[in-house]
């Protein structure tokens, strides 16, 4: 159980906090009103539905790199590693494109109400690439 605990331990916390983070993101949108926090949710699916690959990587990943550090192969770990960082690297990249490319029809996915869509077009890139990262 300890062992469950040590490893487990800090993936639990990164969880709560990254929900934590994103409680408070919609806890401050909502302060400015329907349009800001309908823009606000929007974008969050749209950035975590562009995520689920990176998502899906990094899962593979992390075993393949357990199974490599498990056989004492720590080369291979790194160049696992290191193949990752450069996969989620092109898509965030590939993301950020499309998203500048379109950045003006977003809105209109989503919902036909105008407020929304232009408070859907003041999110600006920056917002969008930093929560990629995340």
């Amino acid at each position: 159980f300890n062992n469950l605990l040590w490893v487990g331990g800090p993936m639990m916390l990164g969880r709560a906090a990254e929900e934590a983070q994103l409680l408070t993101f919609a806890l401050m949108a909502s302060t400015l009103g329907t349009a800001p926090l309908a823009a606000h949710n929007a974008m969050i699916q749209l950035v975590l539905t562009c995520s689920c690959p990176n998502f899906g990587l990094n899962m593979g990943a992390n075993i393949r790199i357990g199974i490599h550090l498990g056989a004492g192969n720590t080369e291979s770990a790194k160049l696992v590693s290191r193949l990752l960082l450069r996969c989620s690297m092109a898509w965030c990249i590939f993301i950020w494109i499309l998203y500048a490319i379109f950045h003006a029809h977003i809105g209109a996915l989503f919902t036909h109400d105008e407020n929304v869509q232009s408070a859907i077009q003041s999110i600006s890139i920056k917002g969008v690439a930093a929560f990629s990262f995340i």
